[in-house]
């Protein structure tokens, strides 16, 4: 059986997310401005995935049945996000959700990967985007729709460019 290369997979999931991100800003957005900071975390989180999957995808080694499957449910979320910027509800529990199954990603690889050092960081950092993710959250269901998907969107951003530019994550 033929295997994908790392770098086309990463750029093909990640062309597949960004135009999932365009048609579903194009047709599921009917309210833009409270749209606004859930297609600016997407496009953050699109960024971030593309280089968390070229570090990550060179690196891991052969996949087994759960890894591979645990990378499908993921897409999958990120495209069901894609067509849900005009719910903040579904996209911050579906969010949640797709923090919490990235942080078991990445314990699953535990002990497969030959940089723990690296692996331990990235467990970190995305636990603390389930915690930022729950305090979103926990703000729109508690009626703070603006407040908590704008503390998304912003506090995202801000750890993304820390973490692709001035602390950089995804190098070895």
């Amino acid at each position: 059986m033929n295997k994908i290369s790392p770098h086309i997979k990463t750029v093909g999931v990640t062309v597949l997310l960004s135009l999932a991100g365009i048609v579903g800003l194009i047709f599921s957005v009917s309210d833009f401005l409270t749209a606004l900071p859930l297609i600016i975390f997407y496009a953050s989180i699109t960024l971030n995935t593309y280089y968390s999957m070229r570090l990550f995808t060179t690196i891991a080694g052969a996949h087994n049945f759960l890894q591979d499957s645990v990378d499908i449910i993921l897409v999958i979320l990120y495209l069901f996000l894609a067509f849900n910027f005009n719910n903040p509800f579904v996209f911050m529990l579906t969010v949640t959700g797709l923090f919490i199954l990235a942080v078991t990603k990445y314990v699953l690889l535990w002990g497969k990967i030959s940089y723990p050092q690296l692996l331990i960081k990235k467990i970190k950092i995305d636990s603390a985007g389930v915690i930022l993710c729950v305090i979103a959250f926990a703000l729109v269901i508690s009626s703070n729709v603006s407040i908590g998907t704008w503390l998304l969107s912003l506090v995202f951003g801000i750890a993304n460019i820390i973490l692709l530019y001035f602390r950089p994550m995804y190098r070895l």
